[in-house]
């Protein structure tokens, strides 16, 4: 693996030469002569997280992914997180592999977490978890959503499921009100749907 093609690919990236960029971006891809040189090499990158709000698809499709993805199939924790730390990259591929179509950036936390609970991954699967309770309640009093749509009954259900697993993540109480106050929300919303039906 030739760094310094990185950089250079980098540089012309940055100075906005299209053509030269893929020339710098094509070597650099051709100097890794193993997977194990990219899963080094992608490990690094990701971590240092120097990489903004979405890694530039290039570099996700031809390095981040392949090796994520190798993980991913091997039950590997970490690769299984960094997915869902990605997951915009991930829901832009084309033609992702078929056991990842359709996975959600919650459902691969609660992956990972599974295979190894580790304490990064809690904390991400709760912050994730977070989000997604704010986002469902975000239009609250007129409802709970679940995605774009109000929820129904049995989806309002599995929201409080969700909302026992995330007291279980939270082992230092720190949302223990949040968590009261979102249940109490989907109930009361339960029983108006129940109300109308």
């Amino acid at each position: 693996m030739n760094a310094d093609l990185y950089e250079q690919f980098i540089s012309l990236k940055n100075s906005g030469r299209k053509v030269e960029t893929k020339v710098a971006f094509d070597s650099f891809i051709a100097t890794f002569k193993t997977l194990d040189q990219k899963r080094a090499w992608v490990f690094s990158f990701l971590e240092a997280g120097n990489y903004g709000h979405k890694v530039r698809h290039e570099i996700y499709e031809n390095l981040v992914y392949p090796v994520l993805l190798d993980g991913y199939l091997g039950r590997d924790a970490s690769s299984v997180a960094w997915l869902a730390r990605t997951a915009s990259n991930l829901y832009a591929l084309k033609s992702p592999h078929p056991s990842l179509k359709d996975k959600t950036e919650l459902a691969l936390f609660k992956e990972a977490y599974s295979l190894e609970p580790r304490e990064e991954i809690r904390a991400n699967l709760l912050k994730t978890l977070i989000n997604w309770f704010s986002f469902s309640q975000h239009e609250w009093p007129a409802g709970i959503l679940y995605g774009m749509d109000g929820a129904n009954v049995e989806q309002c259900e599995e929201i409080l499921q969700e909302i026992d697993f995330a007291r279980s993540l939270d082992r230092q109480n720190k949302y223990d009100g949040y968590w009261s106050e979102f249940e109490a929300k989907v109930n009361e919303y339960i029983e108006r749907l129940r109300a109308y039906a």
